[in-house]
């Protein structure tokens, strides 16, 4: 009986399926082979710190100093789970046969290796498209034989698409001289960009880039 229709039906163990896949935070890997794993998160927490530029300086007439602030800088946001990892709750009712426990397993920690990009349903059923898995960290328990416990750290990362068709001379040569390249003309436009111009690319590059 398909899932949909063991749901109309009634049947109890299809209605825990499509509860927890709604209600769940989810791993969704948009590779070559797609795939998505639902998480049992029992600890949760989710954060981001702020870069504050602040500059001392004297108000005038008065000789107090105060610090000003012209930019702010939100990183990237992260999050903490910790729980279990299921597998199929209609097969796999035991410990004696665990096919997809092992795979979702195996596809986590194959994710965590290679670094590759994943989609993560948080809490709220708010995707988040870029995300990396951190921190990964699975251990067996006693009392549940049919799940995998799971600690894991996933961090949202920003993309820089810079299209060369839309940049000046300047800006590409100032980027190659960035970059390590060694033409003179790199050179000589870096130095025409000026030195704040050059800070400001490379803290803003940075801040996107999450570093």
């Amino acid at each position: 009986m398909q899932l949909g229709a063991a749901i109309v039906a009634g049947d109890n163990t299809a209605l825990k399926m499509a509860k927890s896949l709604l209600d769940n935070p989810m791993i969704v890997s948009t590779g070559v082979i797609p795939w998505a794993i639902s998480l049992e998160v029992e600890n949760y927490s989710k954060q981001s710190n702020a870069e504050v530029a602040k500059y001392p300086v004297v108000v005038p007439g008065t000789g107090i100093k105060q610090y000003l602030s012209d930019n702010v800088s939100p990183e990237p946001l992260s999050w903490n789970l910790s729980g279990y990892i299921p597998g199929n709750i209609a097969l796999e009712k035991t410990c004696l046969f665990t096919p997809i426990l092992d795979l979702n397993c195996m596809l986590l920690w194959q994710a965590y290796r290679e670094g590759a990009r994943i989609m993560y349903k948080d809490m709220d059923n708010f995707p988040y498209l870029n995300c990396v898995i951190s921190h990964l960290e699975t251990y067996y328990q006693k009392d549940v034989k049919n799940k995998m416990g799971f600690k894991m750290t996933l961090q949202e990362i920003k993309v820089i698409d810079m299209n060369e068709a839309e940049m000046t001379e300047t800006e590409k040569n100032a980027d190659a001289d960035v970059a390590g390249g060694a033409s003179d003309m790199g050179s000589t436009a870096a130095s025409k960009v000026g030195k704040s111009e050059l800070m400001k690319l490379l803290q803003g590059g940075r801040s996107l880039l999450g570093l």
